[in-house]
């Protein structure tokens, strides 16, 4: 079977740590890219925060050398289904 997972998006730094605190995913993708965005910063908040210090979290980047050890793992734009589907596999157990 197919399943399904919601995925919020956010487009500035101070959303996306409210999406995280409020959604607890578990798996949380940065662009540690955009302006203004303290990846690492971000990174150590989410591993902080005992809801969610349990995500795996991930940073897109241009070139793959921004290698920061927050993070558990790095891919590089353009993103590849590739690369998601090799972060994913297997999928968690989806939540309620």
């Amino acid at each position: 079977g197919v399943q399904t997972c919601a995925l919020p998006i956010s487009d500035n730094a101070f959303d996306a740590g409210r999406l995280v605190s409020s959604f607890r995913p578990d798996l949380v993708f940065v662009d540690v890219n955009l302006p203004g965005v303290d990846a690492a910063r971000m990174a150590r908040s989410i591993r902080a925060d005992p809801a969610t210090q349990s995500a795996r979290v991930v940073a897109i980047t241009q070139d793959g050398s921004y290698r920061p050890v927050e993070f558990d793992d790095v891919i590089n734009r353009p993103i590849a289904k590739k690369a998601v589907r090799r972060l994913t596999d297997p999928l968690p157990t989806l939540k309620g």
